[in-house]
């Protein structure tokens, strides 16, 4: 599952690469001045060395490249305050090599919600708000969360990436690393100082609704075709708990050819999308043969 590229990491100094260097400062005030804050800042390992150093704690770029599509089913079960039942829902999602994806959440009692692309066109669909298909930072939002493998390709999906501190996760020393994407709000990452592996992610998501914050934590990470894949996923949203637990991860096994093509309901919204740019365009190229 990836939810954090959750989500699903850096570009400007975000509040919390904000908040860890009046920390900083204000250890210095106490402790001897900005000098010892520059050498605990020095004591910090590049990002790009915890990034790659990730990649190989998960199985290493040729266990990974020997996968070119997965296919994952989970339970997600959320919880709501106020509530005192949870509410359960199946997921599926198919994605394929190097940019095609398919998640579709089965609720109980309400319908499914589908979140896809077929590599170029990103797209949803669910009770609530119906067809639409994603624009500007929620387009570009899903492009790092469906791209395949995205622990090899963190270089074409952050132009910027920062080693913050050292936090505790859990009472575990971590790494809190904030990834810049070309467009798009800052993610924030902690890996784990000793495995290298992710244990929890913020960001702040582009939605329909509004900004909204995103925490996750990751946890049960088991081997499957060479690769270490994290099998439980908690997700907290504006108060919501979901527990997402993967039931069964598959590789390189046979995916339909039309599992990532365009249902009728989208291909309509593209196509009027399309109709509505023409006569623009035709208008501008009238003026320019001085018609």
């Amino acid at each position: 599952m990836n939810r954090t590229q959750p989500f699903g990491r850096a570009e400007r100094v975000s509040w919390c690469a904000a908040a860890v260097l009046a920390g900083l400062a204000t250890a210095a005030a106490w402790t001897g001045g900005p000098n010892l804050a520059a050498a605990q800042e020095q004591k910090l390992p590049k990002a790009e060395e915890i990034l790659d150093k990730s990649v190989d704690a998960l199985g290493g770029k040729a266990a990974f490249e020997k996968l070119h599509n997965r296919v994952t089913k989970a339970r997600v079960e959320t919880r709501i305050p106020g509530r005192p039942q949870s509410q359960s829902a199946a997921l599926t999602m198919y994605q394929e090599a190097p940019n095609k994806s398919y998640e579709v959440v089965e609720l109980e009692g309400i319908g499914k919600v589908e979140t896809a692309t077929d590599g170029v066109t990103y797209w949803e669909n669910s009770p609530v708000q119906g067809a639409r298909v994603l624009e500007g930072e929620e387009k570009a939002q899903q492009q790092r969360a469906t791209l395949f493998n995205p622990e090899l390709r963190w270089r074409e999906l952050y132009q910027k990436v920062e080693c913050a501190a050292v936090e505790d996760v859990a009472g575990v020393p971590c790494y809190k690393l904030v990834l810049t994407p070309a467009e798009g709000k800052p993610e924030t990452v902690w890996y784990d100082r000793k495995t290298y592996l992710p244990a929890k992610g913020e960001a702040v998501l582009t939605t329909s609704m509004g900004a909204l914050p995103v925490q996750q934590t990751f946890a049960d990470y088991r081997k499957v075709d060479g690769i270490l894949v994290r099998h439980k996923l908690t997700q907290t949203t504006a108060g919501v708990e979901q527990v997402i637990t993967v039931e069964s991860i598959r590789h390189n096994v046979d995916i339909p050819p039309d599992r990532f093509a365009l249902p009728e309901a989208i291909q309509e919204l593209v196509a009027k999308s399309k109709g509505a740019t023409q006569p623009a365009t035709r208008a501008t190229e009238k003026r320019e043969k001085g018609g």
